[in-house]
């Protein structure tokens, strides 16, 4: 039943267009059981697979084996999220190691912080409460969270060492709400425990673009609901769409992708 609404699907798409991508599952072998894994669907579909791949060249060959085996056809792969000191492993070493086991490999994305961080918006759809200011940019993207609990001026020295955070705290921390707003790169402030702030320091936050988010869990359990955002791109997030299509640009033989298919 799934399988038929599948392809139905993509024969009414396929008419409109001269390229599509179709997203498999996060493993291979998903849904194998109910024969809509990716292999299978691939062959329903006459499409080719493209392996994404963190670059264990083990499981690539392995896949590839599997994916010939169920005689599906295999395009290639891309490495997704290669930190920087694994670059140069990846073009003098594992490239070449690919073509031993005759796998196209398009290139590779780099990490990219800012892809990986969740967006205020994100951490106010996990943590609920309300939105006291700042509503309008809540696209703001946030690449580390912390905890207001020390003396202001111990915590704004480590604050001072991170750019685009999150801070955690009451909002009865006027002093150190104050000092961060003003003298560190902070992109989101938590409030915690229902206390409202100082109407003084919403409106510093207003002025420099800070949401504003007032929750009512105590410190310790917002900081564990924060630990389990996860980022996702959507529509909106322009500023991420844009660092995925510039790296797609820099990184990727995308032209011969195309090609190939």
């Amino acid at each position: 039943f799934f399988t038929n609404n599948i392809i139905k699907a993509y024969e009414k798409i396929k008419e409109d267009f001269d390229f599509i991508i179709i997203e498999g599952r996060h493993r291979i072998q998903s849904l194998f059981t109910y024969r809509m894994d990716s292999i299978t669907l691939s062959k329903l579909l006459n499409s080719k697979i493209l392996l994404i791949s963190n670059g264990v060249i083990d499981d690539i060959v392995l896949q590839k084996k599997l994916i010939e085996g169920m005689d599906g056809k295999l395009l290639g792969t891309v490495f997704n999220n290669i930190d920087m000191p694994l670059e140069e492993k990846v073009k003098g070493e594992l490239a070449p190691l690919l073509e031993r086991y005759e796998i196209k490999f398009y290139g590779y994305i780099p990490e990219i912080p800012m892809l990986i961080a969740p967006s205020a918006k994100e951490y106010y759809q996990a943590l609920g409460g309300q939105v006291l200011v700042g509503n309008k940019y809540l696209d703001r993207l946030v690449l580390s969270f912390h905890i207001g609990a020390m003396r202001t001026q111990s915590a704004i020295k480590i604050l001072k060492r991170f750019r685009d955070y999150a801070l955690i705290t009451g909002g009865d921390r006027s002093d150190l709400i104050s000092r961060c707003i003003e003298n560190s790169d902070i992109a989101l402030l938590i409030l915690t425990g229902n206390i409202y702030p100082e109407v003084r320091l919403l409106v510093k936050a207003e002025e420099k673009q800070i949401p504003v988010l007032l929750v009512p869990h105590e410190t310790s359990v917002a900081y564990n609901i924060c630990q389990n955002v996860k980022a996702g791109i959507s529509a909106d997030q322009k500023q991420k769409i844009e660092l995925v299509k510039k790296s797609v640009q820099e990184n990727i033989r995308w032209k011969e992708i195309y090609d190939d298919a």
